[in-house]
């Protein structure tokens, strides 16, 4: 039991290393061979898209644009030395969507212009695409006419298709154009549409978006079950795929429905939870809108000293910011409040003071140079958030992975050296054991086995050569009745037939193919060995290599062959040539060694 339990601990935590490390490695490994391409690229397009492959490598792996985009742009201008117009519109394509990343939208409605949809082959519907990504682009610009339209036209292009991502973004977008024309029920659709799309895409952040769009939509047309119920769910999509900011949304959505309900120190707990996120996690200073959030909940929860203090924070922050919007408002809210408690003349002061900055903020002319100095701050501070956010989560995995090591390294040496107590005396006796009755067994039946094989083999040899011997013999005797026939004075047809019949004898196959057995027990797979050498071998030549390999002499042999000792000598020849010899090589040693 403490074996198996040792085991699966041991198990779970490689495991976890395994999961923890690895991601971060490849993706190391992938940057590494992706430069290392760079270098060796032959040709502008090559060198373009390896540029492109690496800028989305750097995104992905720290979310920096900062770092993927000036790569991106360079791909941009290989391939426009290259004229390779589908290597151009792939880059523009994801140049476009890490300008969305940052909110530079204007710069990304000038790229999607320039995109041409019938060499942008990375997606399924290049022309839907294109459009759903004008269609984003001229919302967050606030030209909601124009964004609805197009979001429609690639929303028509797209149909039927399985890209839900796409339709879920067309559908979401369109929603939230809608959303300043005041048509509740379309909005709806769209919001309702947008979710089901990304539940089937199963990507958890795009769930989460669709989620919080529902839920803010309830919340302002007065369902506070469903909008709670939606932001609950956007709250655990949100921090399975850690997005802080979405978090963050959520519980300030949270926290001002609990306004609402009544529930005052539930929403104090949802804004305090978002301040701590903001400031612990993502790095960021309070903005003045979320001191006005705490100031809404201690108004209404009759607490004036803490309504008071956040109220002085969020004109404080607005100031800095010169958001002036958020300071009019703040004015404004003090005069209510100091009304309601009963100081008139305060609250006259500040009535005031809210109409001066209104009168002097709300013009035409200050207010477009208001928007657009504001843009550009948020924008600013976004890419600045941005920065800080990859650092820490960059910082945060470092750290949590050497934690998890260290830690699987102290529970599996804990582990370790427990199991080692407990067993250690038992497992050196019964290992002992174990070896020395094995050793006794092995011993016994090796020198069993040697014996047998000693005795078989010595049968074997024995066989062969008072074979080999009774050949040699019968040869020899018939060689000498064959030379006195053929010496004899008289010539005859019938000593020739006779003489002829002899040779046959000499050469007769069933005794060499017993023979042949005889030998191939004692000298297994010489004759495939020695084919393999050399596959022109003829059955003669065979012989001889077998009767060299039985260490005979020139003249056996020759009586084994029925053959004049000369022959011999041109058959070794021969053989040497055939098997390839150098000309010091020695033709024995050669097939005993074989």
């Amino acid at each position: 039991m403490q074996v198996r339990l040792f085991y699966n601990l041991l198990y779970c935590s490689i495991c976890l290393l395994a999961f923890t490390i690895l991601p971060a490695s490849a993706a190391d490994n992938k940057t590494d061979s992706l430069n290392k391409a760079l270098v060796t690229a032959k040709n502008p397009a090559q060198h373009a898209r390896t540029l492109i492959e690496l800028s989305r490598e750097t995104f992905k792996s720290a979310h920096d644009t900062s770092k993927s985009l000036p790569i991106m742009r360079q791909a941009i201008a290989e391939a426009i030395k290259a004229g390779n117009d589908t290597i151009l519109n792939t880059a523009r394509y994801y140049t476009v969507y890490q300008f969305f990343k940052i909110n530079s939208y204007e710069t990304a409605l000038g790229l999607i212009d320039k995109l041409d949809a019938r060499y942008l082959t990375i997606v399924k519907n290049p022309g839907a695409e294109k459009l759903g990504m004008k269609g984003e682009a001229l919302y967050n610009l606030s030209r909601n006419a124009e964004s609805i339209k197009e979001c429609l036209l690639g929303l028509k292009a797209i149909h039927d298709t399985s890209d839900h991502t796409c339709m879920g973004e067309l559908h979401l977008t369109i929603g939230l154009a809608l959303g300043m024309t005041g048509n509740g029920p379309e909005i709806l659709v769209h919001y309702k549409q947008a979710l089901r799309e990304f539940e089937l895409s199963r990507d958890t952040w795009d769930i989460g978006r669709g989620n919080f769009s529902l839920g803010s939509f309830y919340a302002q047309t007065g369902k506070p079950e469903l909008a709670e119920k939606h932001n609950l769910a956007a709250l655990s999509n949100f921090k399975k795929c850690r997005n802080l900011k979405g978090v963050a949304d959520v519980l300030g959505n949270l926290g001002a429905m609990q306004i609402d309900k009544g529930n005052y120190s539930k929403a104090e707990e949802y804004f305090n939870e978002k301040s701590v996120i903001r400031r612990d996690s993502m790095h960021k200073s309070p903005p003045s809108g979320e001191m006005g959030q705490f100031f809404v909940l201690f108004w209404k929860w009759k607490k004036y000293d803490r309504a008071h203090f956040y109220l002085d924070k969020a004109d404080s922050i607005a100031r800095s910011e010169h958001d002036w919007v958020h300071l009019v408002h703040g004015y404004l809210y003090k005069s209510l409040m100091y009304e309601e408690t009963g100081d008139i003349k305060a609250g006259m002061k500040y009535l005031k003071m809210h109409y001066a900055l209104k009168d002097s903020v709300y013009t035409l002319e200050n207010e477009k140079i208001l928007h657009d100095s504001y843009t550009k701050y948020k924008t600013e501070l976004k890419e600045a958030e941005n920065k800080a956010l990859m650092k820490d989560v960059e910082l945060g995995n470092n750290r949590r992975t050497m934690l998890i090591i260290c830690i699987i390294a102290l529970v599996c040496f804990i582990m370790l050296l427990f199991f080692i107590y407990r067993i250690k005396a038992k497992a050196n006796a019964a290992e002992a054991l174990r070896i020395q009755n094995e050793h006794d067994l092995i011993k016994r039946a090796s020198v069993a086995e040697q014996q047998a094989l000693n005795a078989t083999l010595i049968q074997k040899n024995d066989l062969l050569n008072n074979l080999t011997g009774y050949m040699l013999q019968r040869n020899e005797v018939i060689a000498e009745v064959k030379n006195g026939i053929i010496n004899l004075p008289v010539k005859d047809k019938a000593l020739q037939k006779m003489a002829d019949d002899l040779d046959m004898l000499m050469d007769a196959k069933g005794e060499w193919e017993e023979f042949v057995r005889a030998f191939e027990a004692v000298n297994p797979g010489f004759a495939d060995r020695l084919y393999k050498l050399s596959p022109e071998l003829t059955l003669k030549e065979l012989k001889m290599c077998t009767y060299i390999r039985m260490n005979l002499d020139v003249k056996q042999i020759a009586s084994m062959l029925n053959v004049t000792d000369p022959s011999v000598h041109n058959f070794r020849t021969r053989l040497r040539k055939k098997l390839g010899l150098e000309p010091g090589a020695d033709l024995n040693s050669v097939l005993m060694a074989l």
